[in-house]
């Protein structure tokens, strides 16, 4: 078949307009390669960055590591020695409450004994008055030391139980410790 002149110049041109469209695609297929690239450039220096920071935070926490270890066992001697001492306080308090426990005991003897001697004269009454006042502070210090006697009970598992959490705690530390002994 044959082609007019016309049909040759119409061929023509949409060969020409193909062959400049696919210009343009490639051109655009390159701009879009670059800005990946680019892109893809950053976001793995930007990895690299966050590795190396990661890197030093561990770096500077396996240093502090032994310090942080001799910290919690110095923690965990002073409060297993707080505990024994709250201990001896608490044994020290029951001691003195049974002792005090007495004391209105005595007080009443005593409010017996000054009408046994009411006969004696205003220093006596003086006297009688005064003990007393001090049978009102001793049922107060017997009430007192009751209570702290009980607040003291109440503290000491709980101190107990401070010690041992703190040795709970500690015991990851010391894994690293000796996973790592070089480090200073």
């Amino acid at each position: 078949m044959q082609l007019s002149g016309e049909q040759h110049l119409a061929i023509r041109q949409a060969a020409a307009d193909f062959k400049r469209s696919m210009e343009i695609r490639s051109s655009l297929n390159l701009r879009v390669a670059r800005r990946v690239t680019a892109i893809l450039r950053i976001g793995m220096v930007s990895f690299a960055v966050v590795a190396v920071l990661l890197i030093a935070m561990i770096v500077a926490f396996t240093a502090k590591m032994g310090d942080m270890l001799v910290a919690l066992e110095t923690m965990n001697q002073q409060f297993t020695s707080m505990a024994g001492n709250m201990t001896q306080m608490r044994e020290t308090m029951e001691t003195m409450n049974t002792h005090v426990a007495l004391l209105p005991i005595i007080a009443s003897e005593t409010g017996l004994m000054t009408t046994a001697v009411g006969s004696l004269e205003g220093t006596v009454g003086q006297m009688a008055q005064e003990v007393n006042v001090i049978d009102g502070g001793l049922t107060h210090i017997t009430r007192d030391v009751g209570q702290m006697t009980g607040n003291f009970r109440v503290l000491e598992p709980t101190v107990q139980g401070i010690g041992r959490n703190i040795n709970q705690m500690s015991r990851p530390m010391k894994m690293f410790q000796q996973m790592m002994p070089m480090m200073p």
